[in-house]
C-alpha cells in the first residue's frame, strides 16, 4: 500500500495543477477507490466543475464509487446517464446489466442489453450478456432457446454459434458445453 500511497500523492499534486482535467480526476478517483476510500472519490466528482463534470470518465467514476458505497439505485441512475451520453460504452453497459441482474430486475437488464445491441450489432459480448440474463432469469432451457433465436437472426455471425456452449458452461454442464462448441 505504500506504493499506492505514493501514487495517490503524485496524482493529487498533478490534479491540483490541472483540476479541470477529467482524465486526471478519474485516475485520482480510481486510486481512491482502490485504497478503499470510495467516498473521497465521490466527493472528488462532486467538486468537479465545468464541462468535464459530466464527462463519460467522471460519470463512470461516480457510478463505481456509488457501487463501492452500496448506493445501487444512484449507481443505476448514473450508468443510465452515462449511456444516454455515450450509448457505445460497453464497460458501463455491462456494469449496469450486472447491477440490474443482481437486484433481480431481469426485464430492465434485457432492455439495457437490447439497447446495446441496437447500437453495436454483432457484438458477441452483448449477445452473451443477453443469453446469460435469460439463464439467470428463467433457466437453461429458456437460455438455449434464446441462443438459438439469436443465431437464427444472423447465421453469418459465426461467433453466435458459441452461445449454446456458453450457456452450458455457465450452468456448470461442461460435457454439454463441449458438445455444443463442437457443433
Amino acid at each position: 500500500t505504500n506504493r499506492l500511497s505514493d501514487a495517490i500523492a503524485l496524482v493529487e499534486r498533478a490534479h491540483a495543477a490541472e483540476p479541470d482535467n477529467a482524465r486526471l480526476t478519474a485516475s485520482l478517483g480510481d486510486f481512491y477507490i482502490r485504497s478503499a476510500n470510495a467516498q473521497k472519490a465521490l466527493d472528488l466528482v462532486s467538486q468537479t466543475k465545468g464541462g468535464s463534470a459530466n464527462s463519460v470518465a467522471l460519470l463512470a467514476l461516480k457510478a463505481t464509487a456509488e457501487i463501492a458505497l452500496g448506493q445501487k439505485d444512484k449507481a443505476r441512475d448514473t450508468y443510465n446517464e452515462l449511456l444516454k451520453q455515450d450509448p457505445a460504452q460497453l464497460a458501463a453497459r455491462q456494469q449496469l446489466i450486472t447491477l440490474l441482474v443482481d437486484t433481480g430486475d431481469f426485464e430492465s437488464a434485457r432492455n439495457v442489453v437490447k439497447a446495446g445491441i441496437a447500437v453495436t450489432p454483432r457484438n458477441y459480448q452483448l449477445l452473451q450478456d443477453y443469453v446469460m440474463v435469460e439463464l439467470k432469469a428463467t433457466g437453461v432451457d429458456a437460455a438455449l432457446v434464446t441462443a438459438d433465436n439469436m443465431l437464427s437472426q444472423d447465421r453469418d455471425f459465426t461467433l453466435a454459434r458459441a452461445l449454446r456452449g456458453d450457456v452450458y458452461l455457465a450452468a456448470n454442464r461442461p460435457e454439454d458445453a463441449i458438445a455444443a462448441y463442437a457443433e
